[in-house]
């Protein structure tokens, strides 16, 4: 798994949820139905949900499709002297501290997530089962409007006195609408939402979206229910404003009835809306196929290195004292020893990478780093070369007592 192919996907990962963003808010300037809303938000929402699992599964089986080529170390021979590589700063492995954050803010999230819905348990806690109209609800004397609460079996809630204040048209007109989240999977599909907004829980857009989901299932169930039980949009309309004089506790898992919401409901059941099923159907396949294909493409992705053999001598004294020779891939550490007496030894940390200049293509760039004992005395150094493949590099580390360390450095691509 490289960092490019990493960074890839979460770019396209992140760009493809704002473009759903974008999507959603143009199908509702254009009144597109909310059935068609929902198959393009459901198509959406579920490909952003099963990206990551695609992505790993695919690295996790060596799957490869391109290599990139990065670009090269550029030198600018106007501001550094020819030859001499400026210094290599202190590198600091910042994919693994934003790795660390991202991984906290998501544990954060599930933490409030598995709080909520533990919270939302222990409130409807004191529900007993009852019958009404022929199917099995639960009543429960803190709620004071229908709701469905379960992932996978999901049970429908009502008010404890449901039968002492509610008309028996009123009892179908909210049991058909609760009915109808059920039938559709409406609970199960908030959780992979909320799912999908934890693993982007830094972008704002992402909240908006979750929102239109739930309101479009809320105006479908409308629709279907008026639908179902011949209710006018003034009856039933009548019922929702009645609902809203009662204030529940706001809820994650749950439908969280405001002004606002009820509104755009009736707003919603009172518009003429395009019927468009063809082009839900159309764009929802284009999504599938474009996001099958960029996590496919992204896994494979590795950046492309350079391959180097490196052959040096080092000596000693100008007496060749050893020849080592190494093979390793652009920008990664490769260490040398020589090792001789208690008073003479040196250890050497190589880093080769690509350099381009004006005018001099295929230069090899060398940076040590190298730590040496002469005379009874420790040093250190750090000198930068830039060679001409075929060219030899050199570099000379003199102690206190006059010992000459050497070192002559000959590297090619491969």
């Amino acid at each position: 798994m490289t960092s490019l192919s990493n960074t890839l996907f979460l770019t396209l990962f992140l760009t493809f949820s704002l473009g759903l963003y974008l999507i959603a808010t143009l199908l509702d300037f254009m009144k597109f139905h909310a059935a068609q809303k929902l198959t393009i938000l459901k198509t959406g929402i579920l490909i952003l949900a099963l990206a990551p699992f695609v992505y790993l599964a695919l690295q996790a089986l060596a799957f490869k499709s391109v290599e990139v080529k990065m670009p090269n170390l550029y030198i600018d021979p106007s501001t550094v002297a020819p030859r001499v590589l400026p210094p290599m700063p202190e590198k600091v492995y910042w994919p693994f501290y934003v790795s660390l954050i991202y991984g906290l803010g998501i544990a954060i999230v599930v933490m409030q997530f598995i709080r909520n819905f533990m919270g939302t348990r222990k409130w409807l806690s004191d529900s007993v089962p009852a019958n009404l109209h022929g199917q099995a609800v639960r009543l429960s004397s803190r709620i004071s409007s229908p709701l469905s609460f379960g992932f996978f079996s999901p049970q429908i809630y009502f008010p404890q006195g449901v039968l002492r204040e509610w008309t028996e048209r009123e009892i179908q007109l909210g049991l058909s609408h609760e009915q109808n989240h059920i039938l559709r999977n409406d609970p199960l599909w908030k959780l992979i939402s909320l799912f999908v907004r934890s693993l982007l829980f830094f972008a704002p857009w992402m909240y908006v979206l979750h929102q239109k989901l739930e309101l479009e299932m809320e105006i479908l169930c409308d629709e279907t229910t008026c639908a179902k039980t011949q209710a006018s949009t003034q009856e039933y309309g009548s019922l929702l404003l009645a609902l809203t004089c009662k204030v529940e506790p706001t809820n994650l898992l749950v439908t969280n009835i405001t002004d606002s919401t009820i509104k755009r409901r009736i707003v919603a059941m009172k518009s003429r809306k395009i019927q468009r099923p063809i082009f839900a159907t159309l764009l929802s396949a284009v999504m599938v196929l474009a996001g099958t294909a960029a996590i496919a493409t992204t896994s494979g992705i590795n950046e492309k290195k350079s391959y180097y053999k490196i052959s040096s001598v080092i000596l000693v004294d100008g007496k060749v004292v050893a020849r080592p020779r190494i093979k390793t891939y652009a920008d990664e550490t490769v260490t040398i020893t020589q090792d001789g007496d208690s008073d003479s030894w040196m250890k050497m940390k190589l880093v080769a990478s690509d350099v381009s200049m004006p005018k001099a293509e295929n230069m090899i760039g060398l940076n040590f780093d190298i730590d040496y004992r002469s005379g009874g005395r420790t040093g250190h150094a750090a000198p930068q070369l830039i060679v001409m493949p075929k060219e030899d590099g050199i570099v000379q580390l003199s102690g206190d007592n006059g010992q000459v360390f050497e070192l002559r450095i000959h590297a090619e691509r491969l």
